[in-house]
């Protein structure tokens, strides 16, 4: 047994905790660097929709908590028998730190890398102030960097604003432009959804960037207690209509280059191979945030269901990472397809979307026992994408999901 456990838990949790374990290895780690900004998104479920809690918190992390984070992170995955494991360094965000900052926490991460441990770090940022300064930094540390952005102007400046209101598209496509030419540090885009404009303007917008791995993001703004528009139209499904063109597009391109995770996924889904994207639920989901203050949560996007939701009362400075394994809300998180309502258990495609994303079936007082709020948009786009890729390989020898080739004629 882990003498972590044993020395740490109470006797009554640590079966409990064992056995969650081995469901759900713990593999990313989130480390929420700073809770302030230089962009004011109107979206952001860190500082613009229901959670206020980085109101209390200090605005940056300390070597302390990252030292306690990782010294953690570390001892938990050689106790699992993990032999890789990630950090992103989030926010807020993270250039904020500054380099120097920055160069320090890698290093403290690095400490704990061996041959029987392999660690790879990201940042995720939205390339406000990225120049050749930042590649050197990238380079120099092995931090492969992510960027937020929403494709084209009209979308980007409407959400993605800085304190006085202004747009940050120009800085940002100048920011994506140092970046494109460095396929070593540079992992690709991710673009909130906006259904008000065509799905396939954005995608193209994103490629006349120069843009080559990308991802979609279904925006948090919605679940049970806040529904999205026209819910009960049965016709109205202007996520599956925004998405549908764009795989439409990477599908038939067929390009090996250009690399859409959100669909990779989907189609894994189709060809009966797990996803690994916490996006597409049905997978148990090992991703622990450390907030600045050290507290332990799961992954932050579940702020977005409430004030305080993700506040589990534990913090790194005190508390073993494994406690976590004992709170019911991450126990949600990586219950996978066991945590799904009868309905999505039913579902013929309920494998291939996962039902979706944990946050958009949450509902207060209920938890998270609900279909998503995007479950008509999730059928029509699986639907579509099942039926795409079981025409594609009808006379090949490839596995298909079981419901694949009962998808070809029920997708519109």
């Amino acid at each position: 047994m882990n003498a972590v456990i044993e020395n740490w838990i109470a006797p009554e949790a640590r079966a409990e905790v064992e056995r969650n374990q081995k469901r759900a290895p713990l593999h990313l780690f989130l480390l929420k660097v700073a809770e302030f900004c230089n962009l004011n998104c109107t979206y952001c479920f860190m500082f613009n929709l229901n959670d206020f809690s980085y109101q209390k918190k200090p605005k940056r992390m300390s070597f302390d908590v990252v030292r306690a984070a990782v010294s953690n992170a570390a001892r938990i995955a050689r106790a699992q028998g993990t032999k890789a494991i990630q950090f992103s360094l989030h926010g807020g965000e993270p250039t904020i730190m500054g380099q120097a900052w920055l160069e320090e926490a890698v290093g403290i991460i690095r400490e704990h890398a061996a041959d029987d441990l392999s660690i790879q770090i990201y940042m995720q940022t939205n390339a406000l102030v990225i120049d050749d300064s930042w590649i050197d930094f990238a380079r120099r540390n092995g931090v492969r960097i992510g960027v937020s952005m929403d494709g084209i102007r009209e979308v980007h400046d409407r959400y993605r604003v800085d304190h006085k209101g202004r747009g940050s598209f120009d800085r940002v496509v100048k920011g994506l432009q140092t970046l494109i030419p460095h396929d070593d540090v540079f992992t690709g885009t991710l673009t909130v959804i906006d259904p008000s404009v065509p799905g396939i303007d954005v995608y193209r917008g994103l490629r006349e960037i120069g843009i080559m791995r990308m991802d979609f993001l279904w925006p948090l703004d919605f679940n049970w207690d806040n529904l999205p528009d026209r819910f009960e139209d049965a016709s109205y499904t202007p996520y599956s209509d925004y998405l549908t063109p764009i795989f439409d597009a990477w599908w038939e391109e067929d390009n090996p280059k250009v690399s859409i995770r959100h669909f990779e996924n989907m189609v894994a889904g189709v060809m009966a191979y797990k996803s690994h994207l916490d996006a597409i639920g049905g997978q148990p989901v090992g991703i622990v945030s450390i907030d600045t203050d050290g507290g332990i949560e799961p992954v932050d996007s579940l702020r977005a269901c409430g004030d305080g939701f993700t506040e589990l009362g534990l913090n790194i400075l005190n508390d073993p990472i494994e406690m976590i394994y004992t709170k019911d809300l991450f126990q949600m998180a990586i219950r996978g397809r066991d945590n799904l309502c009868e309905a999505c258990q039913l579902c013929p495609v309920s494998d291939m979307c996962g039902a979706g994303y944990l946050p958009h079936r949450y509902r207060s007082g209920e938890g998270f026992g609900r279909p998503s709020v995007y479950c008509k948009d999730l059928w029509k786009l699986t639907s579509h994408i099942a039926s795409t890729v079981a025409r594609t390989y009808k006379d090949a020898d490839i596995p298909l999901h079981r419901s694949s080739s009962d998808m070809i004629d029920l997708a519109s």
